[in-house]
């Protein structure tokens, strides 16, 4: 079984989301609504220099949530046997809405990131 993610790339890392879980991606300049959640900055990732900015609207349990993405994006699909669970000891920490990591599907490792785990950190 396959797990299609929409990756973030940043410097040495990603951050992904579930692929099938994106609504729409929008030019960062386009966006009027609410301001998205700086993914890269929450997960102390460095974005790429001249990194183009998209805001990505992803639908999860808690409802829709509007996640800047500071990067190239790619489209991977990975092995479900891939796919890391993270310690629950971790979810207390800057990782704390990454839920699972792949090591190895770019090069260096992808984080997973959760949007629901916000509605649950309040």
């Amino acid at each position: 079984m396959t797990r299609r993610l929409l990756a973030t790339q940043c410097t040495g890392a990603a951050w992904a989301v579930d692929a099938d879980s994106v609504e729409r991606i929008v030019r960062r300049s386009d966006w009027l609504e609410q301001p998205p959640l700086d993914v890269a900055s929450s997960l102390a990732l460095a974005p790429l220099p001249d990194a183009l900015e998209r805001v990505l609207v992803v639908q999860g349990a808690s409802g829709a949530k509007a996640l800047l993405s500071r990067g190239m994006l790619a489209l991977i699909e990975v092995s479900a046997s891939d796919v890391a669970t993270v310690p629950s000891i971790v979810y207390g920490s800057s990782l704390g809405p990454v839920r699972s990591v792949v090591l190895e599907a770019m090069g260096f490792p992808v984080l997973i990131f959760d949007p629901d785990s916000l509605q649950a950190r309040g």
